[in-house]
């Protein structure tokens, strides 16, 4: 079996869905297993600046359909479309040099779909999706765009799938005959096993938020609030990383700042390279994550990655989350908007530095066994090998 990943996010350094695939690739990998990333066309985001065109990571071959990775933000829709074009069919002739006989699609493109499905029914090929989320917007469509929306789904010959949730989901959607590998939140530990702690850091508390307005930003500002009124001068500051100037409720976090007299300690820190992110979250002496639900059917990697540092974590309990963590074992968990219970567990925290940091390192053992690729690896293969899914 020789496999070939097909996406549009930069690689090897990249995004949240790049961490999430180069887990279970390079676990593939490992097994001995040809595996290569095709990246369609460049990207806008810094990440992509700071990648070759090709190469191999952690026995990964990768290699950018265009020959670059970068392209501005001026870059006109015409020029994109004809690089993604010529980048479709490029990867035709790399396909066939490569002699790749599966295809693993990540990414949500109807045209994408269409043009791989074809190649892999000309030359016998398996066609299968990863999909970590609902499609996007699908909870607002009207009955007939969801079933337009769906048909697309009836060209794969299977699906890596995040959560038992979106399991349901797919198997709703799918050609009756696809089969569905349930892979669990998959988290690198290895990003993490070199970095030490720089203990000459100011002391604070690490939130990282996406630009999407999931991640309960302000809920964890309201407990910190609280936790600062009761700790006193002693308290650790918040530093919050993420895409502010395009989060969806920036307006709103800047005014409870403001409002809150919270601007000299809950600071936003922006946007920061992925591979600096394993730094600030390992510097951190706890990390905090307060969504009120995941209405994408999904599973936050950030949970994965935040629980790999061996720092405390704080959570809220929604989604999935419970199928895995424990309050007080290997995370301090809340439920949903409970913030007495959140600032309770920044108190407990700051006041019991050594317990928390033994439910710190429960929290990593899970990270290496119940979110490490490996332990599913094996029958991952079994899976991309099976003729049933042909």
């Amino acid at each position: 079996m020789r496999i070939a990943l097909i996406t549009s996010n930069p690689f090897p350094i990249g995004n949240v869905s790049t961490n999430r695939f180069t887990t279970y690739c390079k676990s593939i990998a490992e097994k001995g297993l040809f595996v290569k990333i095709f990246i369609l066309h460049p990207s806008k985001s810094e990440e992509a600046k700071c990648n070759a065109p090709s190469g191999s990571y952690k026995n990964i071959l990768y290699q950018n359909m265009a020959n670059y990775t970068y392209w501005s933000y001026k870059t006109n829709i015409l020029k994109k479309t004809i690089t993604l074009i010529k980048g479709l069919f490029h990867s035709i002739k790399v396909l066939r040099n490569d002699q790749i006989d599966t295809i693993i699609i990540v990414q949500d493109n109807f045209i994408i779909y269409i043009f791989y499905w074809l190649f892999s029914i000309i030359y016998s090929g398996k066609l299968i999706i990863e999909k970590n989320e609902y499609p996007f917007g699908y909870l607002n469509y009207s009955k007939i765009k969801k079933y337009f929306q769906n048909i697309k789904y009836s060209f794969f010959d299977g699906f890596i799938i995040m959560t038992e949730e979106l399991v349901d989901y797919y198997s709703k959607v799918k050609a009756s005959d696809a089969k569905i590998f349930l892979l669990p939140m998959s988290v690198d530990s290895d990003r993490f096993e070199n970095i030490r702690k720089n203990l000459l850091t100011e002391n604070y508390i690490g939130c990282t938020f996406g630009y999407h307005n999931r991640d309960g930003l302000k809920d964890t500002l309201k407990a910190y609030k609280l936790y600062k009124h009761i700790i006193g001068d002693t308290s650790y500051k918040l530093w919050m990383v993420g895409d502010f100037k395009n989060l969806l409720n920036r307006i709103e976090i800047q005014e409870y700042i403001a409002a809150n007299d919270l601007k000299d300690d809950a600071i936003i820190k922006g946007s920061y390279r992925s591979d600096r992110v394993p730094q600030i979250l390992k510097d951190a002496k706890c990390l905090i994550t307060t969504p009120q639900k995941y209405t994408s059917g999904g599973f936050p990697t950030k949970l994965g990655e935040y629980l790999a540092t061996g720092n405390p974590v704080i959570s809220t309990n929604c989604g999935e989350i419970g199928n895995f963590l424990i309050n007080r074992k290997n995370c301090f968990l809340s439920e949903p908007s409970n913030i007495n219970s959140i600032a309770d567990d920044l108190v407990f925290i700051h006041n019991n530095q050594i317990d928390a940091e033994i439910i710190g390192l429960e929290g990593l053992k899970l990270a290496k066994t119940s979110f490490n690729t490996d332990k599913y690896i094996d029958s991952l293969i079994l899976f991309l090998q099976s003729e049933n899914i042909e």
